[in-house]
């Protein structure tokens, strides 16, 4: 019964630790308890995580008493009208030990070089003028194509508004991957 309640409640709690930096971006952030656990411990059974979870702990960074890094990714399928698309989530793990808790940073969540914000939508005439300026870098026949495109406002609007929430479904979708992550842990961490 008790299991039972902590995973209807542990998700919920989860989703208050996402937070945005100064910029915007997205990152998760969590201290958990764990009695009668020792920071060597913690340590070892969050580093046997990151081997199992990814399949290699090669670059896991363990040479800090009380501290593990990594950079790692992991897929997300997010779609629109029903087609999935494939997505690589870039992002770092930040993990500091103390005797009886550990400190559980995700952050540099990206995508293809770009950070994940969860700041709301770029305007329509920001969004407007990057999509101008990438035309430069275009061919000369995708150039004359999207030029068309830009004098056509009302399909200009709709490919906005249907960016924004593919834009909107995929932060949510993160959110829901990086939570799902460090529940794994957690319950990994915890197990004996």
């Amino acid at each position: 019964m008790n299991k039972f309640l902590l995973l209807i409640l542990f998700p919920l709690m989860g989703l208050a630790q996402f937070k945005s930096n100064d910029s915007g971006h997205l990152y998760y952030e969590k201290v958990f308890q764990v009695e009668g656990m020792q920071q060597k411990e913690l340590k070892d059974k969050a580093y046997e995580w990151i081997a199992i979870t990814f399949q290699d702990a090669d670059n896991a960074n363990k040479n800090t008493d009380n501290r593990i890094f990594t950079n790692k990714h992991l897929l997300v399928y997010q779609g629109l009208s029903g087609a999935q698309v494939e997505k690589k989530i870039n992002f770092s793990i930040i993990m500091h030990f103390l005797d009886g808790r550990y400190k559980l940073l995700i952050s540099n969540l990206s995508t293809q070089n770009s950070p994940i914000a969860d700041n709301g939508p770029l305007p329509y005439a920001s969004w407007k003028e990057a999509f101008e300026k990438a035309l430069e870098n275009e061919s000369k026949n995708l150039q004359k194509a999207n030029r068309r495109l830009l004098r056509n406002k009302k399909k200009l609007r709709k490919i906005y508004s249907q960016g924004i929430q593919v834009q909107h479904l995929m932060v949510e979708d993160v959110k829901k991957e990086i939570l799902a992550m460090a529940e794994d842990l957690a319950f990994y961490i915890q197990k004996t």
